[in-house]
């Protein structure tokens, strides 16, 4: 009787293993179903199938990029130069116009 217990028990417990492991199972191949629809686009065949020609065109862009880039750097360096000259000159202006402000001050209090 003990016996006929503990192989009920064994055997549910293979049961309920089996049955976690085919559940496991079905959800890795619903999960895999999902990722090899999401896998493969139209715009991966066409960059698929491009082959050379796309890595061709992929550095003729970064070319263009690259001059661009340069384009905007040296416009920004330039603007850079005249807000450093602008700088200089208000700093200038600044004090001269402080000077004169605390002579004026000083003429008025006499």
């Amino acid at each position: 009787m003990v016996t006929d217990e503990i192989f009920g028990l064994k055997e549910h417990t293979l049961e309920l293993e089996i049955q976690h492991y085919q559940q496991s199972l079905a959800n890795k191949r619903s999960r895999n179903k999902r990722k090899r629809r999401k896998m493969v686009t139209e715009e991966d065949v066409k960059r698929i199938v491009k082959g050379p020609a796309d890595l061709e065109e992929r550095i003729e862009q970064l070319l263009k990029q690259k001059e661009i880039l340069k384009a905007a750097c040296k416009k920004a360096g330039k603007r850079i130069k005249e807000l450093e000259t602008l700088e200089k000159t208000l700093v200038k202006d600044i004090d001269r116009l402080s000077e004169y402000n605390q002579n004026l001050e000083r003429m008025l209090k006499r």
